[in-house]
């Protein structure tokens, strides 16, 4: 079920190569998170996000960011391969570009993927695992719950 990880694993940080982005370590991820968490913390939270998501039958966990431009990293998962991922960029203005990086990649790949969905809110950027029923439908309960609207953009 490779399929239903591509999105979510381009905005977590397997695009690394193609955004030129850096891989974080330990001291780069803390060094960077003080100073950048209280400036996206009036909007969404990652409590929100993974009370929306455990409403919804999935069991969420933080991971470790693996680039720089990311300053935390939720994944949710479920039955059947049905998967969320949450990612809080360090900051909204890398949006735009982790978003097109994202779609290249699908598009491009061989999955048979049509295009990336994707919520935004502030510095977050929410996806789900695939695009079969069970994904989209738990994905749009979601982010209906955080008062998100997802957006599709095709190949």
């Amino acid at each position: 079920m490779a399929l239903c990880g591509i999105i979510a694993l381009l905005l977590v940080g397997c695009g690394a190569a193609a955004t030129g982005d850096e891989t974080a370590t330990d001291g780069d991820v803390a060094a960077e998170q003080p100073a950048q968490i209280d400036d996206v913390e009036a909007g969404l939270t990652a409590e929100a996000i993974v009370s929306a998501a455990e409403a919804e039958g999935l069991v969420c966990e933080e991971n470790e960011p693996r680039l720089k431009s990311r300053a935390q990293v939720i994944a949710c998962k479920g039955d059947d391969y049905v998967i969320l991922t949450a990612t809080r960029l360090v900051s909204a203005d890398l949006m735009d570009e982790q978003i097109a990086t994202a779609k290249k990649a699908t598009c491009k790949s061989d999955f048979g993927l049509d295009g990336v969905r994707f919520a935004v809110s502030d510095a977050w950027v929410l996806s789900p695992g695939g695009d079969d029923d069970r994904n989209i439908e738990t994905f749009t309960a979601v982010t209906k719950t955080l008062g998100l609207e997802w957006t599709e953009d095709l190949c």
